[in-house]
Order: structure tokens, then sequence, then C-alpha cells
């Protein structure tokens, strides 16, 4: 005798299973789900809650695991990097410069910087003319030890975020200089920026924040540029450590405001 088709093998009859059976039921459960949260996503108030929430367990996360964290390799360091960097407020965090970069053979060499080829000096491509003579100035000091071309958005790159139109943007300061002082090393920020790019206002501010916050950490913090002065280009720092100049450099209402500053430095 044929078995019967869903028995058992003890010749017990098995349930068939139904349309709406355990798997059936849970697929369907998962639709209505994923469907409920497409719609909850739309509505701005909830993806700003869900934001906000996911922002915030992920950093306690990483301060949690903060020191075993720093005991990774550092390609893994620079991965959990990353991901504190995706947040939309900005988080201090401990820079660390790595061991090596990729360079490249085209550029100018100059001497000090943190990082070199095997000949001692460093190729540095892309630089403006400004760019150029900031760092002339500064390399022709004896106090001057070394220096660091902070290429932007690169995993190992100084930042700090400023805002321009409602939003939250990294900022690379150009340079980082470390110079003797007395007994001790210091790093100087240095931004030379022109002040005909549509960004400068709004840079300037962020850099004069974030000189207000965290100006005793370093030795100057220092926007510079080119101004004309009885027909030469004469070059004007502002020391944004300076309480005066902060205040006024936070207060700039555009690109004309911030270019008046520097004819007054």
């Amino acid at each position: 005798m044929r078995r019967r088709s869903g028995g058992s093998a003890t010749g017990r009859s098995r349930a068939p299973t139904c349309a709406g059976g355990p798997r059936r039921r849970r697929t369907e459960r998962i639709g209505r789900f994923k469907q409920e949260l497409f719609a909850l996503t739309a509505i701005e108030k909830v993806r700003k809650a869900v934001s906000g929430t996911a922002e915030q367990l992920a950093g306690e996360a990483l301060d949690r695991h903060e020191v075993a964290v720093d005991h990774l390799p550092e390609d893994k360091r620079q991965a959990y990097r990353a991901i504190r960097r995706q947040a939309s407020t900005d988080r201090p965090e401990r820079w660390e410069p790595p061991q090596e970069i990729e360079g490249t053979k085209d550029g100018e060499p100059h001497d000090k910087h943190l990082f070199v080829e095997d000949d001692g000096t460093f190729a540095a491509a892309g630089l403006n003319n400004l760019e150029r003579r900031v760092l002339g100035e500064e390399l022709a000091r004896d106090e001057v030890i070394g220096w660091l071309r902070n290429e932007p958005r690169k995993p190992w790159a100084f930042s700090l975020s400023y805002q321009r139109h409602g939003e939250a943007q990294g900022m690379y300061p150009d340079f980082l200089l470390f110079r003797r002082d007395g007994q001790h090393i210091v790093c100087d920020v240095l931004e030379p920026h022109s002040q005909s790019q549509a960004d400068s206002a709004a840079k300037a501010k962020g850099l004069a924040t974030f000189a207000e916050h965290h100006g005793s950490d370093f030795g100057r913090i220092e926007l510079i540029d080119e101004v004309s002065e009885d027909g030469q280009k004469v070059l004007k720092r502002l020391p944004l450590k300076d309480p005066k100049t902060q205040k006024r450099v936070k207060e700039v209402s555009g690109a004309e405001h911030l270019r008046q500053l520097f004819q007054d430095a």
C-alpha cells in the first residue's frame, strides 16, 4: 500500500501547511514593519529623532571603547575615526597622525615636513601663491622644527567643523606648524585662505569658534591672506586666539566684512 502523501514515517498523519502558516505570517509581519518604517521615515521629526538617538548610542559606544580602539592597528583606528566623523554634530577627538602617508614626486621639495622621502624632503604639490608665501615665511623661522600639509578629507587629516547655510561642514586648515617655545613644542594652526572664495566668511567664523573653545591647546591659530597696500600685496594675519580679533571675526556678516578686517589688521 502506498503511503499517503504528507504522512509521517510512522504512519501518523501530519497536518498540511496551510496558506496562513507560521512562515507566511512571519513574512507578512516583516512586510508590514517595512511599510510602517518607510511611512515613519518620511516624517522629518521622526527621522531627526532616530538619527539623534543613533548618534548618541554610537558616540557612547565609541567613548566606552576608546582605550580598546587606541590599541588597534592603524587602519582599524582610522575606520573608527571615520565612523565618528559621520555624526551631524561636531565631537572632539584626539588627533593622531599616521606612521606614513602616500606622497607624490610632483611639486616643490621642502624641508622639515612631518613626513619625508629618503632624501629628507617632502614634495608639496598644488600649493597656490598665498600658501607658498606663508610656508616660506614660516620655514624661515629658526624655532620651527616641523610642519604638516593638511590634506582635505584624508582619513588622518586634522579637521574642525563650521556652519554654512545652516549645515555643519568639515574644514581642513592648510598647515600645522610645530615649533619650539621655550622648553616646549607647540602646534600652530595656520589657514591661508583667499577672501575671494565663497566660503571665506563661514570658514573664518568656524576657525574663530574653534579658537575660542580649543585655543589653549595650540600656539597660534591664524587666518592669513594678502591685502593690497600702496600697490603691493602685503601678508596680513588675523590672530584668532586674541579675544578682540576672535570676537570681530565671529561677528562677520560676509566676505566684504571679513575683507575689511584684513584691511584694518
